[in-house]
């Protein structure tokens, strides 16, 4: 129910935002009569933090707070750069983030100073009541600014984003709860030696397998992983299953084929999936059991055929990043983080087979 009513409320939102750009869209346009839209950017010293502004476009005043925290306005462009036609668009790099001022002191990293940073640019700018947009963090950020400054605000839209800070990170105790034991150990030993930034690990999408032949081949491939059973198939490019992932997938499904025993004498083992790949690509072996994200590579789509291994068949291929602790460009892999969060590169992976129905931490 909380998250219908949320919906509902996004909705209502953006159409109201909408309608009310659209109203004021003759005005603007009569007042500046040119298809130019010329880019205002600068500084506001917001209590002694200098937050970096871009501002375009004309009508009513829509500015927009970035997610991270530690990311930048920059992922928004070029995609919101439209509502410029019918709108004041206001992007800001919040303290810490982008061109805005970093700060020594981390205890000055608050969402109640970022509010206050929020404030000191709409006043600076002379916006009056604004149009507040909030993606990710950045929505926990104008929620947190609508509940003090109510009044300065037309409408407040929300986007991929929370409620409740606690309720979040309940959301990800849940997560590691029910992630495998094994990979919970693994984080847990890497947050407890410093080695990883705490709640900075995310899964952004799990890899497949496919068997991967030669175009010249005369391997019939409807069979599956059965193909390899084919008394011409005298070598199978595998990844070394004793530290490759791909490896221990491959092993695994042909485990459950129940060909393994039969095919095992035939491998030629790579030492990650790219040289099992080359090693297929090249006839060094007659068949492989490549990533599916390989085969769709410009390197190798034109040069073969593949047959997907359904994923029951082996286990998750978990692909995520995390934010090292000894770090010393944190901001730079918060940004980087947060772009891999983005909509635009989940498209990228699923052009790829990736599967990125598992990336939820935002």
């Amino acid at each position: 129910m909380k998250n219908f009513w949320l919906l509902n409320f996004l909705l209502i939102s953006s159409l109201a935002v909408t309608a009310n750009a659209q109203a004021s869209k003759p005005v603007a346009h009569a007042a500046s009569g040119s298809n130019v839209y010329p880019v205002q950017e600068g500084f506001v010293d917001a209590n002694g933090v200098m937050i970096y502004y871009k501002m375009l476009g004309r009508g009513a005043p829509l500015l927009i707070v970035h997610g991270g925290p530690g990311a930048s306005h920059d992922y928004f462009l070029p995609y919101l750069l439209p509502l410029a036609r019918h709108n004041k668009v206001i992007f800001i790099d919040e303290r810490g983030s982008g061109r805005s001022q970093k700060l020594e002191d981390p205890s000055g990293y608050t969402v109640e100073n970022m509010v206050e940073d929020v404030e000191s640019v709409r006043q600076a700018l002379g916006l009056g009541k604004i149009n507040l947009m909030g993606h990710s963090y950045g929505g926990a950020l104008a929620q947190a600014y609508a509940l003090k400054y109510q009044a300065n605000l037309t409408h407040l839209i929300l986007g991929s984003t929370w409620s409740s800070s606690k309720a979040l990170n309940e959301i990800f105790v849940k997560m590691k709860q029910n992630m495998a034991p094994e990979l919970r150990e693994r984080i847990d030993k890497l947050e407890a030696a410093g080695l990883s930034e705490p709640g900075s690990y995310y899964q952004y999408a799990k890899g497949k397998i496919v068997v991967w032949v030669r175009s010249e081949s005369k391997l019939d491939l409807s069979s599956g992983m059965k193909v390899l059973l084919d008394p011409s198939v005298k070598k199978i490019a595998v990844a070394n299953p004793q530290h490759a992932p791909y490896g221990q997938a491959a092993v695994a499904a042909m485990q459950k084929e129940n060909i393994y025993e039969r095919v095992k004498d035939k491998f030629v083992l790579g030492e990650n999936i790219s040289q099992t790949a080359s090693f297929v690509v090249s006839g060094s072996a007659d068949a492989g059991i490549v990533a599916l994200s390989l085969a769709l590579s410009p390197n190798m789509k034109d040069k073969g055929r593949y047959a997907e291994i359904p994923a029951g068949e082996y286990p998750p291929i978990e692909q995520a990043c995390v934010i090292l602790g000894s770090s010393k460009n944190k901001d730079a892999a918060r940004q980087f983080l947060s772009f891999v969060k983005t909509a635009s590169i989940a498209d990228v992976l699923k052009s790829y087979g990736f599967d990125v129905s598992v990336g939820a931490a935002k």
